[in-house]
């Protein structure tokens, strides 16, 4: 397994380790100098990340083509600027940096037009996807579609850098009336035969939109 290594200027989630909650605080890789991590101070919202000195630390970072974790010490702060205070962990080696499954990821509520076709139908229908992860996504119907079908289903993904067109095979995993009177239908979908790089793709956008969401809170 490749180990992609992260960079200057890279986007970092950190999970204090003592924290079950598993709260995730957003930053970005400073500096790299003599085998320590400068970050930027990690914010969720408007909250900064609380650290002791030696308190251990996971941080996570998306790469081209992968997401990677690894356990860190906090080894305090340094005052890079008159404003700009940095965190800093110590480098791990190549050996403690683990891929982990992309598709594991958190879902992010969203608001997204979705073409479908169903294996009983010769056209498009459309709906709107109200949630996605790696792994899947909620898609809002206003006919009920079949559990365990197979649907194609195009979107669009609007990044920073990039519109990323995808078209994609999901299984209908279940299908429920979102509320009585609203006959909207809500379909849990798990996607098939995604290839690894088009996942990753669907995981660095959850990524970078969670962050966005968390700075607006």
């Amino acid at each position: 397994m490749s180990i992609e290594q992260y960079r200057i200027g890279q986007k970092v989630s950190v999970v204090k380790n003592t924290d079950g909650s598993g709260k995730e605080y957003f930053s970005k890789i400073q500096n790299i100098k003599d085998n320590v991590i400068y970050i930027t101070v990690p914010y969720r919202g408007e909250t900064p990340l609380v650290l002791m000195h030696n308190e251990m630390a996971t941080l996570k970072y998306i790469a081209q083509n992968a997401a990677f974790v690894f356990t860190s010490t906090f080894l305090g702060t340094h005052q890079e600027t008159e404003v700009l205070r940095l965190y800093k962990f110590n480098e791990p080696s190549v050996d403690d940096i683990k891929r982990i499954q992309l598709r594991n990821f958190v879902r992010i509520p969203i608001t997204l037009d979705v073409e479908f076709l169903s294996p009983d139908s010769k056209e498009n229908q459309k709906g709107i996807a109200v949630d996605i992860s790696g792994g899947g996504m909620k898609l809002a119907t206003k006919d009920k579609l079949k559990e365990d079908a197979v649907i194609d289903i195009y979107f669009i993904l609007t990044t920073k850098k990039q519109e990323l067109q995808m078209k994609l095979k999901a299984q209908v995993v279940r299908c429920t009336l979102a509320g009585e009177e609203s006959g909207v239908y809500h379909s849990g979908l798990q996607f098939v035969d995604i290839n690894q790089g088009t996942e990753d793709k669907i995981c660095s956008f959850v990524f970078e939109k969670q962050m966005e969401q968390l700075r607006k809170r």
